[in-house]
C-alpha cells in the first residue's frame, strides 16, 4: 500500500510515515525531512517523465519517486540481479526542481556518465594495521545532473567499443 503522505529517507530512499523520526529501514535521522504528499511529488516533476532504457535490451523503467536507490538489492533488482559488477545499492537518483541527479553509492566498481566516472577522485592511500591492505580516500562524491540521452554505466565503462558484460548500461530519457 502506497503512503499518501510520507518522508523519504535521504540515505536509503524508503518512504516512511510522517510521524517517524528515524527511517524504519536504516535508522537514519528523519528530523527536518520534508513531508511529501503523493500529489505534490507528481507536481514537482513538472509534468515530465523520466526513464532509464537498458542499452541493447528492451528493458525500460520509469523513475517515479523523488528518491530512487538502484542496485542488485534495490530498485531494478529483477533486472540487475545477475550483473555482478553492480553493487547491491549502486546509485541514487533524485528528482527535484524538474531535474534528475545521480549519485554514486558504490565503493567498488563506480558509476559512469557517458563513460566518465562520477565516483570521485582518489586522493590518497593510507596504510592500515594489516600490512597488505590500504584505505582508499575518495573525494568529490556529489550528485551529477543528468541530461536527456546521457548513458549511465553501473559498474563498467565502454572499452574499445565494447561494454563489460557484468555491468549494466542505461540511457536516460526525459519525456514531456
Amino acid at each position: 500500500m502506497a503512503l499518501t503522505k510520507y518522508k523519504i529517507c535521504p540515505a536509503c530512499g524508503v518512504h516512511n510515515p510522517p510521524s517517524l523520526l528515524e527511517c524504519r529501514e536504516c535508522e537514519t535521522d528523519l528530523t527536518g525531512i520534508r513531508i511529501m504528499d503523493s500529489d505534490a511529488a507528481q507536481q514537482e516533476e513538472g509534468g515530465f517523465s523520466y526513464q532509464l532504457q537498458a542499452v541493447g535490451d528492451d528493458y525500460t523503467v520509469t523513475i517515479r519517486e523523488p528518491v530512487s536507490i538502484i542496485g542488485r538489492e534495490a530498485e531494478l533488482k529483477d533486472y540487475l540481479a545477475d550483473r555482478i559488477y553492480v553493487s547491491r545499492r549502486h546509485a541514487k537518483l533524485t528528482i527535484a526542481d524538474g531535474k534528475v541527479r545521480i549519485e554514486n553509492l558504490s565503493t567498488t566498481n563506480g558509476t559512469f556518465i557517458n563513460n566518465r566516472s562520477i565516483s570521485g577522485t582518489l586522493i590518497s592511500r593510507e596504510p592500515v594495521s594489516e600490512p597488505a591492505s590500504s584505505r582508499v580516500l575518495i573525494s568529490g562524491r556529489k550528485p551529477v545532473l543528468l541530461a536527456d540521452g546521457d548513458e549511465i554505466g553501473l559498474g563498467g565503462i565502454v572499452i574499445d567499443g565494447k561494454r563489460q558484460e557484468q555491468a549494466a548500461y542505461f540511457v536516460f530519457h526525459t519525456k514531456p
